[in-house]
């Protein structure tokens, strides 16, 4: 995927939280949903943390997918775990490899610490 598609899914992603935000204020406020869709250091899309399970070490292609309940399929480290199409949030992960689950956050590396994003 070139930077330039990159840039496009993130526009798409960002359309709709601003669609989610606009129809819950419209609703009368309750709950707003705000985050941030922008790139990370680390993302898929590039350097940072290395990215891989916590339980067998297996490190995650750039064409890795993931599905949602929502049957939504997606590389789940693009968006922190996030689904672009429902907005859930998955906090935790299972391993395509060896099928375990864990907390998100720990399959991010910094310096060979895991949970490296905070």
């Amino acid at each position: 995927m070139s930077r330039g598609d990159v840039r496009l899914q993130y526009a798409s992603l960002r359309a709709i939280a601003e669609g989610v935000e606009a129809r819950e204020e419209r609703r009368g406020g309750g709950a707003v949903i705000r985050f941030d869709l922008s790139p990370k250091e680390g993302s898929a899309c590039g350097g940072g943390p290395r990215i891989r399970c916590p339980k067998c070490g297996w490190e995650p292609e750039r064409d890795s997918r993931w599905s949602c309940s929502c049957l939504h399929s997606w590389n789940t480290f693009d968006t922190e775990g996030l689904c672009p199409a429902c907005g859930r949030k998955w906090v935790e992960t299972q391993c395509l490899r060896c099928h375990q689950w864990s907390p998100h956050r720990e399959w991010y590396e910094e310096d060979g610490e895991p949970g490296g994003l905070r």
